[in-house]
C-alpha cells in the first residue's frame, strides 16, 4: 500500500517538475544569470512574508485537521473555514500594507533590492497565493487525500509555467504580475472546490462578517510554530542577499541555478512527506506505533533517493544545462551541496514530524531556531572568502544539526531508535549521494572513459541497496518485474 502511494505520488510530482521545468528553463533563457540571482532573493523575501502572515495555519492544517476528518466531515469543514477565514484577512491586509511600504519606502527591503523595487511592488501581490496554496495542500492531505494535494501541487506549478510566459512580455514585472492574476483565481477556485465536494448534512452557509476564531489548541500550536515560519526563509534570504551583495548578481544566479536542482529534487522526493507521512503520524497512537510507521516510510524514501538522485549528481553541468542555459554552468560544481542538503532536510524532517505530533513543540521550536542562527552565523563569516561554497556550507549546517539533536531526542525522551536495516541505508544513501555528486563535479568532460566511471559508481550505489532491500521488498520487486514481462510479452 505505502509502495503503491508513493510511486502515484512520485508520478504526478514528475508532471509537477516538468511545469517547473518549463517556468525554469524560459525565466533562465529569457532573463539570464544577471536577473535570475535578484529574483532568487525576491523571492525569498515574499517566501519570509508569505509563511509569516500565515500564522503557521499550513502547518496547523496537517497537525489538525486529519483528527477533525476522523470525527466526520462537517467538524472538519467547521474548523477548515475558521483557518481559512483567519488567513485570508491576515494575508490581504498585509499585502497592502507591503505594496505600500514597497512604493513609499523601498529600501525597507535592504539596498541589495532596491534598484528592483519595481519588480518587487509587483511580486508583493502575489502573496496571497503564495501564502493560501500551502494551507489548501495541507488541509485537502488532511482529509487523506494524497492524490488530490498532489493535484493542487501540480496546479500551483502550473501557474508558475503560466506566468512565465509573462516574462515575454515584461520581463520579472510580467512574470510576477501574470502570476498575482492567475495563482490567486486558481486558489480562490481550489479553496471554494475543496468545500463544496464535502459529503455532510448540513448546507454550506455564508457567514458575514466571517467567523475569525479558532480553537485555543490552533492557536498555542501557530504561534509556537510562528518563529519557525519566519526564521527558516528569512536565513534562505539572508544567505542569497549575501551572496548578491558581496559577489554579484551573476555569482546569485550561478548559485540558483545550484540551489534550484536542489530545490527540484526536495519538491519531487518531498512531495510524500506532506501529503502522505504526516497525515498518518498525526492520527493518533503509541510513540512507538509512530516511529515504527515513519521508519517504513523511511526506508523507502531513502531506496528512491538513493537510486533516482545519484544520476543527476554524476552530470550536474549537463543538469545545469537542460534545466537553466550554459551561461549558468559555473554553479554545476556546488550542485552536490545543496542537492544534499535538501535531501537531508528531508530525512530529518520525517522524523521531526513525529515530534510535533507527539506535542513536544518547545524542543522542536528550539531546536530549529538553533538550527537556523547556525546557518546565519556561518553564512555571516564563510559567504566573504568562499562565495557560493560558503553559501552551501551554510545552509547544509542545518539538516545536519536537526537530525543529529532530533534521534537523541526520541531516544532520550521516549526510547524511539532507528533499526539496524534503517542506519544501514540511510547511511548508504548519503554516501551515494555524495559520492556520486564529487564524481560528477570532478570528472566533466563527456568522454567514454568518464562515462565509463559514471556508470561503474551508479552500478555500485544500485548494488549497496540491493544488498540492503529486505524480503517484503525483494518480493515487491520481483512482483513489479513480472508484471512489465508479462505487459510486454
Amino acid at each position: 500500500m505505502m509502495f503503491k502511494t508513493l510511486m502515484t505520488i512520485g508520478v504526478l510530482q514528475v508532471v509537477t517538475m516538468l511545469f517547473l521545468l518549463i517556468r525554469t528553463k524560459v525565466l533562465a533563457v529569457l532573463l539570464g544569470p544577471e536577473m535570475v540571482g535578484p529574483m532568487a532573493v525576491i523571492d525569498k523575501l515574499l517566501l519570509v512574508i508569505a509563511q509569516t502572515v500565515s500564522l503557521s495555519l499550513p502547518f496547523a492544517a496537517i497537525r489538525f485537521l486529519p483528527a477533525e476528518w476522523a470525527k466526520g466531515p462537517a467538524d472538519y469543514r467547521a474548523l477548515f473555514e475558521r483557518m481559512r477565514n483567519v488567513l485570508v484577512a491576515a494575508v490581504l491586509v498585509v499585502t497592502a500594507v507591503a505594496v505600500a511600504v514597497t512604493l513609499i519606502r523601498p529600501a525597507t527591503w535592504g539596498p541589495e533590492l532596491l534598484p528592483y523595487r519595481n519588480v518587487v511592488a509587483v511580486a508583493m501581490l502575489g502573496l496571497p497565493a503564495l501564502a493560501v496554496f500551502p494551507f489548501l495542500v495541507n488541509a485537502v492531505a488532511g482529509r487523506l487525500k494524497q492524490n488530490r494535494a498532489s493535484a493542487i501541487v501540480l496546479a500551483n506549478a502550473a501557474m508558475f509555467a503560466i506566468a512565465a510566459a509573462g516574462a515575454w512580455w515584461r520581463g520579472l514585472i510580467g512574470f510576477y504580475a501574470v502570476y498575482a492574476v492567475v495563482g490567486t483565481a486558481m486558489a480562490s477556485a481550489i479553496g471554494y472546490l475543496a468545500l463544496r465536494d464535502l459529503k455532510t448534512s448540513a448546507p454550506i452557509r455564508r457567514r458575514w462578517p466571517p467567523d475569525l476564531t479558532l480553537p485555543a489548541q490552533v492557536w498555542r500550536f501557530s504561534l509556537a510554530m510562528l518563529v519557525l515560519t519566519f526564521l527558516a526563509p528569512f536565513a534562505a534570504l539572508f544567505v542569497h542577499k549575501r551572496v548578491l551583495g558581496m559577489h554579484g548578481a551573476e555569482s546569485a544566479g550561478w548559485m540558483q541555478a545550484a540551489f534550484g536542482i536542489g530545490l527540484a529534487v526536495r519538491s519531487v522526493l518531498g512531495a510524500a512527506h506532506g501529503i502522505f507521512l504526516t497525515p498518518n503520524v498525526n492520527r493518533g497512537g503509541e510513540a512507538r506505533d509512530r516511529m515504527e510507521w515513519a521508519n517504513r516510510f523511511h526506508l523507502m524514501f531513502a531506496l528512491f533517493a538513493g537510486i533516482l538522485v545519484p544520476p543527476l549528481l554524476l552530470f550536474p553541468r549537463l543538469a545545469i544545462d537542460i534545466l537553466y542555459s550554459p551561461e549558468f554552468g559555473p554553479g554545476a560544481e556546488f550542485v552536490v551541496i545543496f542537492v544534499l542538503t535538501d535531501v537531508l532536510l528531508l530525512v530529518s524532517g520525517t522524523y521531526q514530524a513525529i515530534v510535533v505530533a507527539l506535542d513536544r513543540l518547545t524542543f522542536h521550536v528550539l531546536s530549529n531556531v538553533v538550527a537556523q542562527l547556525l546557518v546565519v552565523a556561518v553564512a555571516a563569516v564563510a559567504i566573504g572568502p568562499l562565495g557560493i561554497l560558503g553559501a552551501g556550507l551554510s545552509v547544509a549546517i542545518a539538516p545536519v544539526f536537526l537530525f543529529v539533536v532530533t534521534m537523541t531526542f526520541l531516544a532520550r525522551a521516549h526510547g524511539l531508535r532507528m533499526p539496524g536495516a534503517v542506519v544501514f541505508r540511510t547511511l548508504w544513501m548519503v554516501a551515494g549521494l555524495a559520492g556520486a555528486g564529487v564524481v560528477g563535479a570532478r570528472v566533466a568532460e563527456l568522454t567514454p572513459a568518464a562515462l565509463v566511471t559514471r556508470l561503474t559508481v551508479y552500478g555500485a550505489i544500485v548494488a549497496g541497496f540491493a544488498l540492503s532491500l529486505g524480503q517484503d521488498e525483494r518480493s515487491r520487486a520481483r512482483a513489479m518485474l513480472g508484471r512489465l514481462v508479462n505487459r510486454r510479452a
